[in-house]
């Protein structure tokens, strides 16, 4: 009676997501390049904070961009994506803090002990001349690091990354959804039990990935209430969103495609990165270079605490809170290991995460096990483990299978599923049971 009851929840589900099964075979859908001209563009919050991580043309030439289109009324953020900015800036900022301080600190002078067997050879007089100088140039170079420091102190939210969207966005060009909150969570609840795009792939993240429905029933409104063809500009690449094979996109989820084609009455939705976006306004190759590879960068690592990983951390503290041996904290960290699990003992378990798309490289990871075990021998951590997680399952089991340095090793493997959800198949850590 069970597996029946299951079926009939799973054919009403679908009829609820494809209310209009004769929409299912339209083909008729037009290309980006149909609409490109008079389409509303919306942002996401993750094109908002690419220009962080950009040079000064990239940036001037994004704002050139955004201009153009809010001058024509074509541009709009909604405010779940205001509000997301606001809470994201100021890790990006302590990211570019961190990394000027990291200089700082990995500054070694050659000033030091020396060696009065040598001071009668010419060549060594020239060593210790250099040295000199060189040292010299350190302490310049520490002072312009430390100026540079002072100054991102100084930022408020004044930056020049913020200076610009002060200037674009406000007013009208804020849009705020009009449905009460209540009524989101429920259908979100609903929506979320039956994997329906988008946001369930946040779920476990601590607000429960409401953010990214808020802006798809934003997008949604906007388009009905403007009778309007939508881009949406975004760096998002998890599977909520897009079909995804060997750790690629495809193209967007056609569940997406298919509710804003019937909530609009027949107006066209898809999915564009800001380089796209750049590149339809006839941008400098250079500048579109620079921020295509910037959104590469962001799709290997898409956050600063997961090294080259793609996983979401908020997914990975939780997986290990829930799958792990006895953890009841699990938290980032700016150096590595960027992760630490504490255990009711107190013990901390540092770790890190690498995501394997193409290539795997064995001396790679043994360099990364190394620096681990020697943050448990200066007792900066407990233990460690590396979680290795691979694109596909045949990669990791390859891997697993081919390599024998794991049973001297703390590593744990695994694979994205085609549901986008972590699965273990090795396990050599006190990370999990």
């Amino acid at each position: 009676m069970s597996d029946k009851n299951s079926s009939n929840d799973d054919q009403y589900a679908l009829t609820l997501i494809f209310p209009d099964a004769k929409r299912i075979f339209r083909t008729n859908h037009k290309q980006i390049s149909d609409y490109k001209d008079d389409c509303i563009v919306i942002l996401d919050t993750n094109t908002l904070l690419v220009p962080y991580t950009t040079g000064k043309d990239s940036i001037e030439q994004i704002s050139k961009t955004y201009l153009e289109l809010a001058n024509n009324n074509r541009l709009l953020l909604p405010a779940q994506v205001a509000r997301e900015f606001a809470k994201n800036r100021p890790e990006k900022i302590k990211e570019l803090f961190s990394k000027f301080k990291r200089k700082i600190d990995g500054i070694q002078y050659y000033r030091g002990g020396k060696y009065p067997l040598l001071e009668s050879l010419e060549s060594y007089q020239n060593v210790l001349d250099i040295e000199k100088k060189i040292d010299m140039m350190l302490d310049e170079y520490k002072t312009a690091l430390r100026n540079t420091l002072d100054h991102i102190k100084n930022w408020n939210w004044d930056d020049p990354v913020s200076q610009i969207y002060g200037t674009l966005f406000y007013g009208d060009l804020i849009y705020e959804l009009s449905r009460g909150y209540g009524d989101i969570l429920k259908e979100m609840s609903f929506r979320y039990k039956n994997r329906v795009p988008p946001g369930y792939k946040d779920s476990s993240k601590l607000d429960e990935g409401i953010g990214d429905f808020i802006i798809w029933k934003t997008i949604l409104e906007v388009g009905k209430n403007g009778d309007t063809n939508v881009l949406f500009v975004s760096g998002d690449s998890k599977s909520d969103w897009w079909y995804i094979s060997e750790g690629q996109k495809l193209y967007p989820r056609y569940e997406l495609i298919d509710e804003y084609f019937g909530y609009t009455n027949g107006k066209e939705f898809n999915i564009i990165t800001l380089s796209y976006l750049l590149e339809m306004f006839g941008v400098d190759k250079e500048v579109i270079a620079e921020v295509r590879s910037k959104e590469s960068e962001i799709n290997d690592r898409e956050s600063p605490a997961d090294s080259y990983s793609v996983i979401d951390s908020d997914y990975i503290m939780k997986y290990v809170i829930d799958k792990g041996s006895s953890f009841f904290e699990v938290n980032r960290r700016l150096t590595e290991p960027y992760y630490e699990a504490i255990d009711w003992h107190n013990r901390k378990i540092g770790f890190d995460v690498k995501y394997i798309t193409k290539s795997f490289s064995k001396n790679e990871m043994i360099h990364q096990i190394t620096k681990g075990l020697n943050y448990v021998n200066n007792h900066t951590i407990s233990a460690y483990a590396l979680i290795i997680v691979f694109s596909n399952f045949d990669m990791a089991l390859a891997v697993k299978s081919s390599f024998e340095f794991y049973e001297r090793f703390p590593i744990a493997i695994g694979y994205i599923s085609d549901d986008g959800e972590l699965e273990i198949i090795y396990n050599n850590t006190e990370l999990f049971n």
